[in-house]
């Protein structure tokens, strides 16, 4: 039992990062990336499309996938937290309907598109990202720095 506390602690400390990280960019657009075996690549950013679309801020992979419930595009409010383990009531009905492996975390992002807010699932036995570009992440932490001293 040890190990799955250790293994909750890390993903939702990894949740955390991720939502403070987002939560500093004014918008952010999601797209995958793609599948390689069990895993699944999302890259996120400021504008997935210009100057080119590789050009993204974000990696978020997720390890060895069960089952995925989502558009392949779609953006977030970055004011609130965009990503959470579900727990609780909300992961057992969730168990319940598709019967979630053990071992397996139920992560939800929340997308909001024509100002019309949607849960994506995404349900696997991992998290990890790796920030791509951190001049995004920096430019915005320190004009953050800067309002603040004002």
């Amino acid at each position: 039992m040890e190990d799955i506390y250790k293994t909750m602690d890390k993903l939702n400390k990894t949740v955390d990062e991720l939502n403070e990280l987002i939560g500093k960019l004014p918008w952010c657009d999601f797209d995958y990336l793609g599948m390689s075996g069990k895993n699944l690549e999302i890259a996120g950013g400021l504008d997935l499309f210009y100057p080119n679309p590789d050009s993204y801020d974000i990696r978020i992979i997720f390890e060895d996938i069960f089952y995925i419930s989502s558009l392949m595009s779609w953006n977030t409010d970055t004011s609130k937290k965009f990503l959470k383990i579900l727990d609780g009531d909300e992961f057992n009905i969730m168990n319940k309907k598709y019967q979630v492996e053990q071992g397996n975390y139920i992560f939800v992002f929340s997308s909001i598109e024509n100002h019309i807010e949607d849960l994506y699932y995404i349900i696997a036995r991992n998290i990890r990202y790796e920030i791509v570009d951190t001049f995004q992440f920096e430019k915005r932490e320190n004009r953050l720095v800067k309002n603040n001293l004002n």
